[in-house]
């Protein structure tokens, strides 16, 4: 009778152990799935503006765009387009925020100084 009671048991234990491990694996999958919605839909409203209407709509809330991966989205837009020429990577932010693109690349060309932050960034290492 014990050796039914404790196969019982184990069971039971075993059943346990298998809802949770369900239960965890469909939280991780409906998560990842949510936020790979929300990555998609801040990537497409950036597609349907121009690199003048994403820097401005940035610059009114500069700390957040850094924080949730606007700004660096819309250098790198900026560096496909063509407007964005940094001399270091990553590429600065300075030019962006200033003027919505960066010669750095060209005034180094030149003899020219770049940006502060290349400067920096050039003295640290960082050259492209």
């Amino acid at each position: 009778m014990s050796n039914k009671v404790e196969l019982t048991k184990l069971k039971l234990i075993w059943g346990v152990v298998f809802v949770l491990a369900a239960g965890i694996l469909f939280g991780y999958a409906y998560h990842s799935s949510k936020n790979n919605q929300i990555v998609s839909k801040v990537s497409d409203s950036f597609k349907a503006k121009s690199v003048a209407e994403e820097r401005d709509e940035i610059l009114k809330d500069v700390i957040s765009a850094a924080k949730d991966g606007r700004l660096e989205f819309a250098i790198a837009k900026a560096e496909e387009e063509g407007e964005y020429k940094c001399c270091i990577k990553p590429a600065c932010v300075t030019c962006f925020l200033e003027e919505g693109e960066c010669d750095c690349h060209e005034k180094l060309e030149k003899g020219e100084n770049p940006c502060e932050e290349c400067q920096k960034g050039l003295s640290s290492g960082r050259a492209e």
